[in-house]
């Protein structure tokens, strides 16, 4: 994935997203290898399961497990409702 840096993120030098067959597995493993935990496992409006690691090179490890399979009335609802949470906090 390539693109340009969206608020509140800085630009990284660089973002890795990998799927896994159990993100939360792969979360614990990276966490216990000296990995700093950008973002906890969570799910996520468009069907994933993902969490955020950074390495010793500040490279940012974007890791999931895809769950679900949306349509994209579905996945757009559920991001106008993300977005809207994220707005007011």
């Amino acid at each position: 994935m390539i693109g340009e840096p969206q608020s509140p993120w800085k630009p990284l030098p660089t973002m890795l997203y990998l799927y896994v067959p159990d993100v939360d597995a792969t979360y614990k493993q990276a966490i216990a290898a000296g990995g700093v935990s950008t973002v906890e496992p969570m799910d996520m409006f468009y069907g994933d399961r993902s969490a955020c690691v950074k390495d010793v090179a500040d490279n940012s490890w974007w890791i999931a497990t895809h769950k679900e399979d949306l349509t994209h009335a579905e996945t757009q609802e559920r991001a106008t409702e993300f977005f809207k949470k994220m707005a007011a906090q």
